[in-house]
């Protein structure tokens, strides 16, 4: 019957050391006061098991086949901090964005002019969140070197006009309603809307309760709900509710529909 003994194998790359059942050999151990002068010479001297390295040992004698792997040392990799982040609580992109909750026909069919909302806040809503960056944990290696972590970055934002940022410079709130847009790492509250073009299908409707500017012409169907308006171009049989000022620099053509 063979005899038992153990091959020690140390990756300092994994972080590793570790003990292999094989067929007793001149370089094999058959007991730890063998093993320990080897442990030192590879330099293995941080992460050790002790207790399980002396039971491995202890039950040598009633192992009946090879190939049984016991790890008996661990280093530690080092684990680097997470950066930290803006966490937007609404939508800052500035821009109208479609909607899941759109108006729907009777035959479930989506009303594309009613599909799509402008994000808007009021006084003393929370915009957004910065989300500190976390610490790094140090590791070592198996012969006892620290192994350094890196700290995570921390996120960065600026509160513009319409914005006020807390004490502790990580909650952001409204301080007047309009247009929440973050640009340039700023954040701003708009009172202000801009239609770079037509009110049509591109767009939809445009309900906003600050002031609207329309580069060019409120189409036919469309409905504009504005604090204030101006249109560049021409107003179509449409319907316009506005609050504040009014101007149509391109005429109205309603056609007994407006």
């Amino acid at each position: 019957m063979a005899e038992f003994a153990f091959q020690l194998i140390v990756s300092h790359e994994d972080l590793e050391a570790r003990l292999t059942v094989v067929e007793r050999a001149p370089e094999t151990f058959a007991d730890l006061a063998t093993l320990l002068p080897e442990l030192k010479a590879n330099n293995v001297v941080a992460g050790i098991d002790e207790d399980g390295l002396a039971d491995a040992f202890g039950r040598l004698a009633t192992i009946e086949t090879p190939g049984e792997v016991i790890v008996f040392a661990r280093g530690k990799r080092p684990v680097h901090g997470e950066a930290g982040r803006v966490d937007f609580k609404v939508d800052v992109s500035g821009q109208a964005a479609y909607c899941a909750d759109a108006a729907t026909a009777d035959d479930g069919s989506i009303d594309f002019k009613s599909a799509t909302r402008i994000v808007a806040v009021k006084t003393g809503d929370l915009i957004a969140e910065i989300v500190p960056p976390t610490q790094g944990e140090k590791g070592f290696s198996l012969s006892g070197k620290e192994l350094p972590a890196k700290n995570g970055k921390p996120a960065t934002l600026r509160a513009g006009n319409g914005v006020q940022v807390s004490a502790d410079g990580r909650s952001f709130h409204a301080t007047a309603e309009g247009r929440p847009v973050c640009s340039g790492g700023v954040l701003t509250v708009s009172p202000l809307y801009e239609v770079a073009g037509d009110v049509d299908f591109s767009g939809g409707n445009i309900k906003f309760g600050g002031h609207v500017i329309v580069r060019g012409n409120v189409t036919d169907d469309f409905t504009v709900e504005a604090g204030s308006l101006e249109v560049n171009g021409l107003v179509g049989a449409c319907t316009i509710v506005c609050r504040g000022a009014l101007t149509i620099r391109g005429g109205i053509n309603g056609r007994d529909r407006a």
